[in-house]
């Protein structure tokens, strides 16, 4: 599941990437972006015990459900395709 979120607090942020099976973690100002395994009421539930100024799920496009798994699969993708 991708999900964005504003957390205030940086330590909070270390701990729920700690807590999430993080695949991909992006920021852009104070905006989180997280892909992260797990069922979406497992992560949310996590992210709300942060106290999140905003959060909501994205969804993912084919092609980022086939990088993240083939990355967790040990594979490069560079290596893939160039």
């Amino acid at each position: 599941h991708k999900v964005q979120c504003v957390l205030t607090d940086k330590e909070k942020e270390r701990e729920l990437e700690r807590e999430l099976e993080v695949l991909k973690l992006q920021r852009q100002g104070s905006l989180l972006l997280i892909t992260a395994r797990g069922t979406r009421k497992e992560i949310m539930e996590r992210i709300q015990t942060k106290n999140p100024l905003f959060c909501e799920v994205l969804p993912l496009t084919l092609e980022e459900i086939f990088i993240s798994e083939t990355e967790v699969a040990g594979y490069e993708i560079k290596n893939l395709f160039f």
